[in-house]
């Protein structure tokens, strides 16, 4: 029986394939992406587990297991397959190849080196519940690696930052993994730069409403852009940053560092042009950006910052409103300008501080302390 379920295989191959390069190519991706299924499917049988109760040990929801078992699914990622790996207590090496997949059993990584305590920070992901609790080396040591998903909890390999040399690289590396975590457990929609791109007057007009910052999240998502709230960590700056999700789709993270609306608009609009303009390097690291509202020092934080400002504002219409009301605007001055643009006084405050340096003015406007409260109310802050 075995040989003639093959015979027909070879049948078959011959009849739609044959010797047509492209079609051999594409016939040896499917069957790949087929195997990585299968694999994923029998290691977690053989562990006894669902569905549900691999995703739970994954981080990730039962649908995302789903589609990765799912012979017709095109996004497997190493990163998701080593925390695949993890969570069923083994440990693989993965080579794609013309041949299919081999699985090989690795040794046993070697014991936690101290200098970790150092290096992570760990308390203070312990206490968010980032990591479970610990009491020894090898307890931080576990925790890291089903946290990164990886044997040896290292670095993201590469950080793009506004201020390179002001950050903790480690606690940067940590807190981008949780955005990409908590990115994954949320399902969203095909992701449609082109929909983000044409929607922008859309965005931005949502700032005028009082719960403009939760009107927008839902925006973005519905276009297949997700926005985690996730704190930044000590000896770090960060702002946000984004990153590139194990389905292959960008995730955007905001720290709300910051609590007014002002911060709020700025940082999204910043994270968006990022997405808009950078997601081809996503697949070299995340892009972290630290103080937003400083000097830029980068192509791409200077591309990202002047997307931020020309999504409500056009620079000629700016200059003419700031030629008109000189160094002294009045509230009128602002509302009418911000009116007439069809977007929140928050934004053309927010900007007329920084540029006047007047940063104790204007403070009606910029919501202070309210900003988290309202993302609370539909969101976790991690």
């Amino acid at each position: 029986m075995a040989k003639r379920k093959q015979d027909a295989v070879d049948f078959l191959k011959r009849k739609y394939v044959g010797d047509d390069p492209k079609r051999q190519a594409e016939y040896r991706e499917t069957a790949r992406q087929m195997e990585i299924g299968r694999q994923i499917c029998l290691a977690r049988k053989k562990a006894g587990l669902n569905q549900q109760q691999l995703a739970k040990r994954v981080g990730t929801s039962q649908s995302v297991i789903s589609r990765l078992e799912d012979a017709d699914y095109e996004g497997h990622t190493t990163k998701m397959l080593e925390r695949i790996a993890k969570a069923l207590d083994t440990t693989i090496e993965v080579t794609l190849g013309h041949t299919g997949l081999q699985v090989t059993e690795q040794p046993a990584p070697a014991d936690p080196p101290n200098e970790l305590l150092a290096n992570y920070p760990a308390y203070e992901m312990t206490r968010r519940g980032w990591l479970s609790e610990w009491d020894t080396p090898e307890g931080l040591f576990d925790g890291l690696r089903a946290f990164f998903g990886s044997d040896t909890p290292t670095l993201v390999a590469q950080f793009r930052l506004a201020k390179p040399d002001s950050a903790d690289q480690a606690a940067l590396a940590c807190w981008a993994t949780k955005v990409g975590i908590e990115a994954d457990r949320i399902d969203v929609g095909r992701f449609s730069a082109a929909g983000i791109q044409s929607g922008l007057p859309e965005l931005v007009s949502l700032s005028q409403h009082d719960e403009g910052p939760l009107r927008a999240v839902a925006w973005l998502e519905e276009r297949g852009l997700r926005c985690m709230f996730v704190r930044h960590l000590g000896k770090t700056y960060l702002d946000g940053g984004v990153v590139l999700a194990d389905d292959g789709k960008p995730a955007i993270g905001l720290t709300l560092r910051y609590d007014r609306l002002d911060s709020f608009w700025f940082t999204l609009l910043h994270e968006v042009g990022h997405v808009l303009l950078h997601r081809g390097t996503l697949e070299n690291g995340p892009i972290l950006d630290e103080e937003l509202g400083t000097q830029a020092s980068e192509g791409i934080e200077q591309e990202a910052d002047c997307f931020a400002k020309k999504a409500w504002v056009t620079e000629k219409d700016w200059i003419a409103f700031r030629n008109r009301v000189g160094d002294r605007p009045r509230l009128a001055d602002i509302e009418g300008f911000a009116g007439h643009l069809a977007v929140a006084p928050a934004l053309v405050a927010g900007r007329l501080r920084y540029e006047l340096k007047k940063y104790t003015h204007y403070g009606k406007y910029l919501r202070e302390g309210q900003v988290r409260k309202m993302i609370a109310k539909e969101h976790v802050i991690f």
